[in-house]
C-alpha cells in the first residue's frame, strides 16, 4: 500500500500491540485475470498452490500490505500475481490489485483490495481513505514521535473505516464516492437522495452508507 512515513521510533514502540494481531496465512486455487477484457468475459486463468496472506488493517497502517495478498513458489507466477494480474477470483470475492491505482496522487501500493462488478463496466471497490491517511502519515511524521503517537489512535479507527472507489478498467487515477459523487448519482432518485441526506456528513463516505444505496440504485448487484 502507499508507503507510511511514520517515523521508526513510534513502529518500534507498537511491536506489541502488532504482534497480538495475527497475519494469516494458507494454500488455496485461485483464478486471476491479466488483462480487465478477460475479467469483462469471466476468462479466469486457475492457479494452484497458492499462499493467501491476510493483514489487520493496523498491521497494514504500519507496515504497508493490503487485506489480501498473494504468493507462489513459482517465480513467473508470483511475480504475475504481483505485477500484472489485474483481478483475481479467491473463492467467490473478487479482488482487483491495487498496485499501479492512485487515489488523487497517493498510491495504494502492492496487494488485492475487495471489488464488485458495476453495471456500466466499472467496479466499485472497498479500501480506507488511502489519501487522509497519507496525509495523517505525512502530519505525524513532521512532528516527530510525539506527534505520530497523537495521531496513532484516530488514524487506526480510519484504517478499518472503508469507503468506496470507482475503479474505470483501464486507468490508474480511481474515484472516491464522496459527497459530490453520491449527489451527482443520486439526483434522478429524490428518495435514495434524501435518504442518503439524512446522514451525518461526515459518515457519508463510509461504505456502509454507500453500498446500499448503490445497490438500490441498480448500478452494482
Amino acid at each position: 500500500m502507499l508507503s507510511m512515513t511514520l517515523c521508526p521510533a513510534m513502529a518500534q514502540n507498537d511491536d506489541i500491540y502488532n504482534s497480538q494481531e495475527n497475519t494469516g496465512e494458507q494454500m488455496t486455487t485461485l483464478g486471476y485475470c491479466v488483462s480487465y477484457e478477460d475479467l469483462q468475459g469471466k476468462r479466469w486463468t486457475q492457479a494452484d498452490s497458492v499462499m493467501v496472506v491476510t493483514k489487520s488493517r493496523s498491521k497494514q497502517m504500519w507496515w504497508g500490505g493490503k487485506d489480501f495478498k498473494f504468493e507462489s513458489n513459482d517465480k513467473t507466477l508470483n511475480k504475475l500475481l504481483k505485477d500484472k494480474a489485474v483481478a483475481v477470483m479467491y473463492h467467490d470475492t473478487l479482488l482487483l490489485n491495487t498496485c499501479k491505482l492512485k487515489d488523487r496522487g497517493a498510491s495504494f501500493g502492492k496487494g488485492y483490495a475487495r471489488a464488485y462488478p458495476m453495471t456500466d463496466g466499472r467496479l466499485l471497490m472497498t479500501y480506507f481513505d488511502v489519501m487522509k491517511m497519507n496525509r495523517k502519515s505525512m502530519t505525524a511524521g513532521m512532528f516527530g514521535l510525539v506527534g505520530a503517537l497523537v495521531m496513532s489512535g484516530s488514524s487506526s479507527k480510519d484504517a478499518k473505516q472503508d469507503v468506496c472507489y470507482i475503479v474505470t478498467p483501464g486507468e490508474k487515477k480511481v474515484t472516491i464516492v464522496d459527497d459530490k459523487v453520491m449527489k451527482e448519482m443520486l439526483a434522478d432518485h429524490p428518495d435514495l437522495l434524501e435518504e442518503y441526506m439524512q446522514v451525518d456528513k461526515k459518515s457519508r463516505s463510509n461504505a456502509e452508507v454507500v453500498m446500499p444505496l448503490m445497490k438500490k440504485l441498480g448500478v452494482i448487484g
